[in-house]
């Protein structure tokens, strides 16, 4: 099974890389995976139960975490051998406790908009009227 992703994956990239002269000694089996890949819609659905299983998989974060093992455990399923993870450092934000405090706001004038304070200038000198 981890054949039919891996030759999903390889598939894929040679075909996205066009029409690219392949060495005699590999054809055979760069054709046995391009058509495993073209042919089989095994990779995707195994990529699309992670990512609706484990969501948003940020670096350092539990579903990452989680999504890695769950991938290794798959490829252990699947008879490969020699699964293991490497340690690795990430560096990933940690979200810490936040406080606010919001002093009061400075004291601003406050502007009319044109139209109303034209009005108010005229009104004050007693040349303005209302429309009826």
């Amino acid at each position: 099974m981890l054949f039919r992703i891996l030759t999903g994956f390889i598939g894929l990239a040679v075909l996205s890389v066009g029409a690219v002269d392949i060495p005699k000694d590999y054809q055979a089996t760069a054709n046995k995976l391009i058509h495993s890949s073209t042919n089989s819609a095994f990779g995707f659905n195994r990529l699309a139960t992670m990512c609706d299983t484990f969501g948003p998989r940020f670096s350092g974060s539990p579903n990452l975490e989680k999504a890695i093992d769950w991938c290794l455990a798959q490829m252990k399923k699947d008879g490969f051998m020699n699964v293991h993870g490497e340690e690795v450092t990430v560096r990933h934000w940690v979200r810490g406790r936040e406080a606010a405090t919001l002093p009061t706001p400075p004291r601003r004038a406050r502007r009319a908009p044109t139209e109303q304070a034209e009005a108010c200038t005229a009104a004050s000198r007693g040349d303005y009227t209302v429309p009826a």
